[in-house]
């Protein structure tokens, strides 16, 4: 188990080269320009204090693409919604725009429907 000196100076370690580094429950993420540079250190100073860094799931994302953090979608350091994602929404959209009015839905696209408010519900309440 880590401690909080330890998150203090892996902190420390991000803002001297002008990064800035977050925890969230198991994961950490490094975000700046020169984030590449102080991943070593960073594991290292972490490794010191106890955490074990897991390097199968060490990936870095550059800034001109879609970067997913803790399985949210991060864009120019704002949360946004997937593309994938949006394009699921448009179509239950579409297809309930095509249904008969007052008709029920066939039970396949009522559970699609379920599924993605609360999927949307979640994934906005975390925002």
């Amino acid at each position: 188990m880590t401690d909080d000196i330890g998150l203090k100076r892996a902190f420390q370690v991000g803002s001297a080269h002008g990064c800035v580094v977050t925890f969230y429950v198991d994961d950490t993420s490094i975000s700046g320009a020169r984030a590449r540079e102080v991943i070593e250190p960073i594991v290292a100073v972490l490794a010191r204090h106890g955490l074990r860094v897991g390097r199968d799931k060490t990936k870095v994302m550059p800034a001109h693409s879609a970067q997913t953090i803790t399985g949210q979608t991060i864009n120019c350091g704002r949360p946004s919604v997937s593309r994938r994602k949006r394009d699921y929404v448009r179509e239950l959209i579409h297809e309930l725009k095509l249904r008969t009015p007052g008709a029920p839905l066939p039970h396949s696209h009522e559970t699609r429907v379920v599924e993605t408010r609360e999927r949307l519900g979640g994934s906005s309440n975390f925002s």
